[in-house]
């Protein structure tokens, strides 16, 4: 049995990620095999703990089976769908989303969904466990940095209590090298250049690549006038915790009005100096329809107005987005899109058969957003930036 490196799971999607990319580059570094969690898709999210309450956690997790959730026949696909239920979980692999391929080039990788770790012993075949076995304990979140560089003195992030050198990983001869959470965008402070690029590399090779949600996402993205030719926004009902949430939609509205030159509208009342009406270089199909009915409805100075997606949790009903709608008479929402996210209904973990719609929703969301010409988003937010980077796949810099 090579050597082994894992970790333990919790938290959001991107936070999941987060962990994800720090444990491929750690395994990379240490030259060792990674047993890689599933994603957890739950209607509630597993809190972090320590190694120990972690771990108790997720070998206690209900997950679905045939005694406690039963599935729907539908007979249009010809399968049978599991909807979601309250405190049951359930496991997709990373690869059925994500594209791994790169991270699967460079380092071995073992994936396996149970956290008892008697089995994952019994796995390995380690016998002797105090020789063959090390645990990086952490008693809260923020417990400790790893760094590369001897000189560093301190963590980068005030938010770490303390370090562990890479070098002093690498060293370690047990069979097995065991995390427990690998959460944290900070988590690795690295100065060594080739750290550095690796690390980037997963990052930017971490990109969705579910059949369903690139094709539907560039479905909805077509009918906002195609690839490049729409302005994304992202923010999060989180965001507002700070009380920051209205100052970015304000400070992204008023950025955007600067960019297009729009004056105010009692200025452009009074003036004799009408707002040319620019075009907007659409590619016109047969089903891109919403984009162009909303601006030939649009009043003739607001007819060249940037088209605008917003991917949000927030509801369009919600105060916070009243000036949006009514700065830009077309910007648009994922629930315009019923006609379009309505596929994802259909596409299930084929361990378990559980729809995997409301998990989705978000994920396609971001897809709709990257595929704009312009994207803003909050950097602080972990969708945000990992919106910024599928924008920089899909469209550039």
């Amino acid at each position: 049995m090579p050597d082994i490196s894992t970790y333990l799971p919790h938290g959001s999607f991107h936070e999941q990620r987060v962990s994800l990319e720090n444990a491929i580059f750690l395994a990379w570094a240490t030259n060792r095999t990674l047993i890689i969690p599933s994603i957890i898709f739950g209607q509630q999210l597993l809190p972090h703990g320590t190694f120990k309450n972690l771990s108790e956690i997720l070998v206690n997790l209900n997950h679905y089976n045939e005694t406690n959730s039963e599935c729907e026949w539908d007979s249009k696909h010809n399968q049978c769908i599991k909807k979601v239920q309250k405190n049951l979980y359930t496991f997709v692999k990373w690869e059925i989303l994500i594209d791994m391929g790169f991270s699967q080039q460079q380092i071995r990788t073992i994936n396996r969904e149970s956290y008892d770790f008697t089995s994952l012993l019994l796995f390995l075949n380690i016998t002797d466990q105090k020789n063959e076995f090390y645990i990086i304990d952490d008693e809260e979140i923020y417990t400790y940095q790893i760094y590369d560089d001897i000189d560093e003195k301190s963590p980068s992030d005030t938010k770490y209590k303390n370090m562990i050198h890479l070098c002093s990983l690498q060293r370690r001869s047990e069979t097995l090298l065991h995390f427990g959470s690998l959460f944290g965008t900070s988590r690795l402070n690295l100065k060594l250049n080739g750290n550095i690029e690796f690390l980037q590399n997963v990052r930017n090779s971490l990109i969705i690549n579910h059949p369903v949600l690139l094709e539907k996402g560039e479905e909805i993205s077509i009918q906002l006038g195609g690839l490049a030719s729409y302005i994304g926004v992202h923010f999060e009902q989180i965001d507002d915790i700070m009380g920051s949430e209205e100052t970015f939609i304000n400070d992204v509205i008023e950025k955007l009005k600067n960019q297009f030159g729009i004056m105010p509208q009692k200025t452009i009342s009074n003036t004799s100096d009408r707002i040319e009406l620019a075009s907007r270089g659409f590619q016109p199909t047969l089903t891109q329809m919403l984009v162009e009915e909303c601006v030939q409805k649009s009043p003739p100075e607001k007819r060249n107005y940037p088209i605008i997606y917003l991917a949000t949790d927030l509801t369009k009903s919600d105060p916070k987005l009243t000036r949006f709608f009514e700065e830009f008479p077309c910007a648009f929402m994922l629930s315009k899109f019923t006609d379009w996210t309505m596929a994802l209904e259909f596409v299930l973990n084929p361990i378990d058969n559980v729809s995997l719609y409301e998990f989705l929703i978000p994920l396609i969301d971001a897809v709709v957003a990257a595929r704009s010409g312009e994207f803003f988003g909050k950097n602080e937010s972990l969708v945000s930036n990992y919106i910024q980077r599928l924008h920089g796949y899909w469209v550039g810099a």
